[in-house]
């Protein structure tokens, strides 16, 4: 899960090693489990994650959870954290759970876990799991971005904004989009693009799009992709619309999805045949997952 430290950092899992260092990995692991089962958290959750990897010893996920609940329940709080990322249904482990989630990421996130910390200010801000609660929000990603974290710079920004103060927003932005945030990338695009607190250059907004692109996140697709179609900051290039419409539309991006049902419905010379039946398709399941032009 790669929250725990691996002390088969250094071994592929394809490695066939000889005797003596099976032996010695026997050894190593058979002494972490008697840790482990003497309630070593770091041991407990350093197992869990070799079963998980399948490293030293046979993948195993049950293994994995067992030791990994048990490291959190004793406090470990990189342990509580990937319990809480489990409730919310990532890898599709558990029934997704919100409280259980919540108070699993609380529990962490009051040692000091920073990436704790901005998860239960968006629970605040967004009213998930709890009620919501905009003080306690801010004070959550305020504590989560001393200590660096890119998410709590994106969500402490949004508060910002909203509060009028935007000088600090795009600090806040301009700082996550510098660490590698994709979602911080997409929304300094937008600030130059529009002129949000910061003097308008739709060349850097496109820049900042590209980047966002780069990382995978889906919405700026839609973006870079209405920049190509307009010719805003970038060269018209409907090949290059039409591309990033298909890629976002993959990644599940609804608005991608019903924009590239708009390309099939009229068609685009050079580009795509028009084709009413494959539009119909698109837009239909972009308009059923929420999406409204």
């Amino acid at each position: 899960m790669g929250f725990f430290s691996n002390i088969f950092n250094s071994k592929s899992k394809d490695e066939t090693p000889n005797q003596s260092a099976q032996n010695n990995v026997k050894s190593e692991i058979d002494e972490l489990i008697m840790k482990a089962e003497s309630g070593d958290v770091i041991a407990q959750g350093t197992l869990s994650d070799m079963y998980f990897a399948g490293k030293g010893v046979e993948q195993n996920y049950q293994e994995s959870i067992k030791w990994l609940r048990k490291a959190a329940d004793g406090g470990l709080a990189n342990a509580q954290f990937s319990m809480g990322l489990l409730y919310c249904g990532h890898m599709g482990m558990f029934q997704r759970d919100i409280e259980k989630a919540i108070q699993y990421f609380m529990k962490a996130a009051v040692q000091g876990h920073p990436q704790a910390e901005n998860e239960i200010g968006n629970a605040y801000y967004y009213g998930s799991g709890m009620p919501k609660n905009m003080p306690e929000a801010e004070k959550w990603y305020q504590m989560a971005v001393q200590q660096g974290e890119p998410n709590a710079m994106v969500g402490l920004s949004q508060i910002y904004f909203d509060k009028g103060r935007i000088d600090e927003a795009i600090q806040l932005i301009s700082k996550s989009a510098s660490l590698g945030n994709a979602v911080a990338m997409d929304n300094l695009a937008f600030c130059y693009m529009e002129g949000k607190g910061i003097k308008v250059d739709k060349e850097m907004a496109v820049y900042w799009l590209k980047k966002s692109v780069d990382c995978g996140y889906a919405k700026a697709f839609a973006n870079l992709a209405y920049c190509y179609m307009r010719g805003e900051g970038i060269e018209r290039d409907y090949k290059k619309m039409f591309e990033l419409y298909k890629k976002g539309a993959e990644l599940g991006d609804a608005k991608c999805i019903y924009r590239l049902g708009c390309c099939y419905k009229s068609g685009i010379i050079n580009v795509v045949d028009k084709d009413l039946d494959r539009a119909s398709e698109l837009m239909s399941k972009a308009m059923s997952m929420g999406y409204r032009e």
